[in-house]
């Protein structure tokens, strides 16, 4: 009588296991509705219960198993995963407030191997687009407040208003980006005449926000997308310009970062020189420069509360104003170089990664250009493209499927 000693099922047979009935691309799809659903209502004015919120912290147990059960990666890819991982895990021991958002940017970046980056982006176009219309129809209804604020460009007795949401730039930060992903997913089905809608409608969103940064990157970016429409209409193929401007564009982030703390220095250095410059820009320099001067910049960030208009009238915050509509100073101040570095360096990354695609180093460009005029890089509710560093550039099981299939032909 032979005895059969039986397997014990080691690390990778259950792994195996796990792959043939759950596909980690769910799990990173899952995680990421949840997290962009409520970083999105937190911009709004809603008032969100405590199990909305636990909901925020559900993808720090989902994705490290995704990460641990279905990822293959090399060790140099480990090795990387775990120093951006470990920074974010730092700076949360540091930073105290808003440090999640860290955190879940880190997880979200280095987990999104075999995770095709067109699918991040329709989950990112569903969450916002369900958010604006659920979010403009309850403030429309009453149910949230509208909140105003004076706008004094358009003489003392106009008023801006934020649709719902806390500050009227969220608003139009939130439909900046929302179309820069639509664009770029979707530019092979839009024509001219969506472009030219989306311009004109530029003109009621101002006269009603007086975000004005928002609207001329929504207005310059359509402008954009449209010389490639006629280009492309008329013939022409990629010539030296286009190539020398593909390279420029593979850099676009820190040549803005530089940009930003170069004004913001001599700004410091000679106010009155930029004195109407800054005044056209809303004070920007100003407050960054006061930022600078006052924190300057850390390592691993640290607690600092910056008061803005977002959530209260003008009256209430007085002279207490003291906020930052600079992403890099911002982030550099308040999060730490480590962290900012790790940022532009994941854009440096996917835009090496896509040099060959005009289209997704314009959208990149065009989210370095609104980072120099508000505080919207380190929050993935609202920029997302540095999500594609690790993510597939195509679905390759469907294109392993076809080229198996092609090979059986034969």
């Amino acid at each position: 009588m032979t005895v059969t000693k039986s397997k014990s099922v080691g690390y990778k047979g259950f792994r195996d296991k796990i792959r043939e009935r759950v596909r980690g691309e769910w799990l990173y799809l899952v995680s990421l509705i949840l997290y962009l659903s409520v970083a999105f209502f937190e911009t709004a004015m809603f008032e969100r219960p405590f199990l909305f919120k636990l909901i925020k912290y559900l993808p720090l147990v989902i994705l490290p198993v995704k990460l641990l059960l279905f990822d293959d990666n090399t060790g140099a890819q480990i090795f990387l995963k775990a120093a951006v991982v470990l920074s974010a895990v730092i700076t949360v021991s540091i930073v105290h407030t808003e440090s999640s958002m860290l955190l879940m940017a880190a997880l979200f970046l280095v987990s999104a191997g075999d995770v095709p980056f067109k699918s991040i982006l329709k989950v990112f176009i569903i969450v916002n687009l369900a958010g604006m219309a659920v979010t403009l129809l309850a403030c429309g209804m009453g149910f949230i407040e509208n909140l105003k604020y004076p706008a004094t460009m358009f003489g003392a007795g106009h008023i801006s208003y934020a649709f719902g949401f806390k500050y009227t730039t969220d608003a139009v930060a939130h439909l900046f980006f929302l179309i820069l992903a639509v664009y770029y997913l979707y530019r092979e089905r839009l024509n001219h005449c969506v472009y030219l809608v989306l311009i004109l409608l530029q003109i009621p969103v101002y006269i009603f926000t007086t975000a004005r940064c928002g609207c001329i990157c929504i207005i310059l970016l359509s402008i954009v997308y449209l010389i490639f429409l006629f280009r492309k209409k008329n013939g022409k193929g990629e010539g030296k310009l286009e190539k020398c401007l593909k390279k420029c564009l593979v850099y676009s982030m820190p040549f803005m970062a530089l940009l930003s703390f170069g004004l913001v220095l001599l700004y410091m250095r000679s106010p009155e020189v930029f004195l109407k410059a800054d005044i056209l820009l809303s004070g920007r320099l100003k407050f960054a420069g006061a930022g600078l001067a006052k924190y300057g910049l850390s390592v691993f960030g640290r607690n600092i509360e910056f008061t803005g208009w977002g959530g209260a009238p003008r009256d209430a915050v007085g002279e207490n104003y003291d906020f930052i509509d600079n992403s890099y100073l911002f982030c550099g101040i308040k999060f730490g170089v480590i962290w900012l570095l790790i940022l532009i360096s994941s854009y440096v990354a996917a835009c090496k990664k896509y040099s060959s695609d005009i289209y997704f180093l314009v959208s990149v460009f065009f989210t370095a250009l609104s980072s120099v005029f508000e505080h919207h890089l380190p929050d993935m509710g609202y920029a997302i493209f540095f999500l594609s560093v690790f993510a597939l550039k195509e679905k390759q099981g469907a294109k392993d499927a076809a080229v198996k299939k092609k090979g059986a032909g034969k």
